[in-house]
């Protein structure tokens, strides 16, 4: 009886670790200590591609920034640009996180260009340094909005 309670306890322990990793899976962020250059107009360039690993097709690119420098650090900006946009006008988008060293996210961008390349643009327009992060994913169309394959790599940092 006591053996069965302790099978049936680390079961139960196994699956709520799984399933609290699954979610940490789901959505992705940018190597920690991301920095922009102490430069004017300082720029970093990232590429994602988005692919379908079974959850399905790949219709768009969510993300927003953080800055996680102090508040009087420059403010960010993240721009999301698709290479093949599936919606007329929505090459672009842009969002400036409202307040550097928060703790909170910007609200969230997202770019309909379907399975392919997108590129991530993070600048600022004053000097200093900024640590910055950002919370991105690709999704299947709504109202699902699964989580589809996500890659990405560093293309640039200009100083």
């Amino acid at each position: 009886m006591k053996n069965t309670t302790i099978r049936k306890a680390l079961v139960s322990a196994a699956l709520m670790f799984a399933v609290a990793g699954q979610e940490s899976v789901l959505a992705h962020n940018l190597p920690t200590g991301s920095q922009l250059a102490t430069a004017i107009g300082a720029t970093d360039l990232w590429e994602v591609v988005c692919f379908d690993d079974g959850n399905g097709t790949p219709d768009h690119l969510a993300a927003s920034i953080i800055g996680q420098s102090a508040a009087t650090s420059p403010a960010l900006s993240l721009q999301i640009r698709a290479q093949t946009p599936k919606v007329a006008g929505q090459i672009v988008k842009s969002i400036r996180d409202p307040k550097n060293g928060d703790g909170a996210f910007s609200p969230e961008i997202s770019v309909r260009g379907g399975e392919g390349q997108y590129w991530m643009q993070i600048d600022k327009v004053n000097a200093g340094v900024d640590k910055y992060n950002v919370s991105f994913h690709c999704e299947t169309a709504a109202p699902n909005n699964d989580h589809t394959g996500t890659s990405f790599y560093k293309r640039q940092t200009a100083q």
